[in-house]
Formats: structure tokens, C-alpha cells, sequence
């Protein structure tokens, strides 16, 4: 499914704050844009929003290093 309210976002955020507290989540539902701060690898977090019930499809994920 698409991201299309802000339950939606809270959902991904919940969804990956089991796996990692520490994470940072922030989006746009009006762009369906989700950006993720965390310690999980990137197919981790992918397979996390999948499994919550979103679609990946046309995601672009990098991984940001912490300094």
C-alpha cells in the first residue's frame, strides 16, 4: 500500500522504533517520503515497511554514516 495519512507514517515509525529505539523517523505523506536515521542496515529497514504493509517499490534508500 502507499503512505497516505499521517497514521501511516506513525505506523513505519512504531514499526521500526521495535527494532531500533534509537532511530529517527520524519516524512512527508504529501510526497509519500519517509527518511530513517538508524543503526538497522538498509535492507533491515526495507524489509520492516514492507512487512508493515508499504510499498518499497519506488523507494531510494542511502545509508547516512554517523560521524
Amino acid at each position: 500500500g502507499n503512505m497516505s495519512c499521517k497514521s501511516c507514517l506513525h505506523n513505519i515509525e512504531d514499526a521500526i522504533k521495535e527494532f531500533d529505539p534509537t532511530s529517527t523517523i520524519s516524512g512527508s505523506v504529501v510526497e509519500k517520503m519517509v527518511t530513517v536515521q538508524s543503526q538497522l542496515d538498509i535492507e533491515k529497514i526495507r524489509d520492516i515497511i514492507v512487512d508493515a504493509g508499504y510499498s518499497v517499490e519506488n523507494a531510494k534508500v542511502e545509508k547516512v554514516q554517523k560521524l
